[in-house]
Parts: C-alpha cells; sequence; structure tokens
C-alpha cells in the first residue's frame, strides 16, 4: 500500500482539512519498500488481527492521549482538529 493511499483515511478519521503535500525524499531513503510479515505467517503462525481502519483509528488516539489533546466527537470515529495533527506531524517529524 502506498503512503498516498493511507493520507485520505488518516485525515478522514482526524476529521482535519489539511493539504496533502508532497517533499522529495531525504537522501538516505530507500527507493523502494516491500515490508513482507509471510516469515512471521509462516514460522509464528502470525496473523494481523486489526483492519487498517481500526489500526489507524488506534494509533490517532494514541497520538492525541500522547499529545494532550481531546478527541472530537462529531464523527464516529473521533477525529482529531486539524490543529493537533499538525502538531503530531511536527513531532513525529522532530524524532
Amino acid at each position: 500500500m502506498r503512503v498516498l493511499a493511507l493520507a485520505g483515511p488518516v485525515i478522514e478519521l482526524c476529521g482535519a482539512d489539511v493539504p496533502i503535500s508532497f517533499v522529495p525524499r531525504p537522501p538516505d531513503d530507500p527507493t523502494v519498500r516491500q515490508p513482507d510479515i509471510r516469515l512471521a505467517r509462516e514460522r509464528l503462525s502470525w496473523e494481523p488481527k486489526t483492519n487498517l481502519r481500526g489500526g489507524l483509528t488506534a494509533t490517532i488516539a494514541r497520538f492525541a492521549v500522547a499529545l494532550g489533546v481531546t478527541l472530537g466527537s462529531h464523527t464516529t470515529h473521533s477525529p482529531l482538529s486539524a490543529p493537533a495533527m499538525r502538531r503530531a506531524a511536527t513531532l513525529t517529524r522532530a524524532r
């Protein structure tokens, strides 16, 4: 899945009205990433138990707690505000 494909659901779940920005990759960024959980499936009999939307919702909620942000309630997914999303993005980039 491309990161761009995740942007829409993340923006929707956060209730944010933010544009998607395209920036150049850092010089040390690998050109192709293809994570594969086949080995975990084969050797550990492991399967993901959370779907994408559920995982994104849980991640957003965790960021909200870490940032001390109160989640809104105007959708069923308790979106974060746009300013909170910008703060989360800033903190993520700083790490």
